[in-house]
């Protein structure tokens, strides 16, 4: 692995990677796993592969194989782009050329790079054919942007197929990573390897006890950061913690009946949505979800309902 040193858990993702049946790997957890100079690094020598594999020379025109990113563009550059510079070592391997927001290797073949969230970024996947993709703080995107990613993963060489292979690096967070990465059975091709500090040998001997100290007041989040727990996890964007969400529908209810309806954030601009639902008890009868309406539109719903002859034992507006 180009004279590198990977700690043990490194080693399992870079393993699983290269496992014919592996398309996609999760590594995740604990903050300072090294998640981010993996993926890096994995970046680079995944193009020297390709560049092997293919028997691919030096051109005025780099072959495009591979994309890295963050759902920010200002967030990779600050981050994961230095990081690129950092351990991605020496510097003459490969060639940043930031006008482009690209990363050149061997004059042969080059990575794209940017921000999720930028348009420009966007643009460029309707007709990107990539070989890999790597993304830093996966929990950070959308369900929908991963779509879109795995849409481009379909680059052919000299006329022949070159196996799609992503990368994944994330802290834990309540996101779409648990469903299709840990919980239950994730797809065959799909696998999760945990990064923890503990297998870390490159970081500073005091980081585990300040992260200790850091989060004494938030035991959840010190379990996440420490020992890679997805299980409870409420950052500070998060008031509900899943394990509320469980225990609530584990609850039984005795009386009578009760309806209501339950209204969440009337969402009026950007990708929010507004969640109408029609509730008996803790049954759902109905649900409306839409977006880009003002609360005016949300309000006169609600009221077109209670006067269209729905008739209701208890009235409860929760907005």
């Amino acid at each position: 692995m180009s004279g590198w040193d990977f700690s043990k858990r490194q080693t399992a993702a870079w393993d699983a990677l290269h496992e014919p049946d592996i398309r996609e790997v999760l590594y995740g957890g604990a903050k300072g796993g090294g998640k981010s100079v993996f993926g890096v690094r994995w970046s680079y020598l995944r193009a020297r592969e390709i560049i092997d594999t293919f028997e691919l020379t030096p051109t005025k025109h780099p072959l495009l194989v591979g994309f890295m990113g963050r759902q920010q563009s200002v967030d990779f550059n600050d981050t994961t782009l230095e990081t690129w510079k950092k351990f991605v070592e020496p510097s003459e391997l490969y060639e940043i050329r930031s006008h482009l927001k690209e990363v050149v290797i061997d004059d042969t073949v080059k990575i794209n790079y940017g921000g999720l969230g930028d348009q420009e970024t966007i643009q460029k996947f309707n007709s990107a054919e990539y070989a890999f993709i790597f993304i830093d703080q996966a929990e950070e995107i959308h369900k929908d942007d991963m779509g879109m990613l795995r849409g481009t993963l379909r680059l052919k060489i000299k006329g022949r197929d070159v196996l799609p292979k992503v990368l994944l690096t994330a802290n834990p967070a309540q996101c779409w990573l648990k469903p299709e990465f840990i919980q239950g059975k994730s797809l065959p091709h799909r696998r999760f390897i945990k990064a923890l500090p503990s297998d870390n040998p490159f970081l500073h001997t005091e980081y585990i006890d300040r992260l200790r100290e850091a989060f004494s007041h938030r035991p959840e989040l010190l379990e996440a950061y420490l020992h890679g727990s997805w299980d409870d996890v409420a950052g500070h964007d998060r008031i509900i913690k899943e394990r509320w969400v469980r225990e609530a529908g584990d609850r039984h209810f005795w009386g009578r009946e009760q309806r209501f309806f339950m209204v969440f954030d009337a969402a009026r601009f950007g990708d929010d949505e507004t969640v109408v639902y029609t509730m008996r008890n803790t049954d759902i009868l109905d649900e409306k979800i839409y977006g880009q309406k003002d609360a005016m539109h949300t309000a006169n719903l609600i009221h077109t309902a209670v006067v269209s002859g729905v008739r209701w034992q208890d009235h409860h507006y929760r907005i």
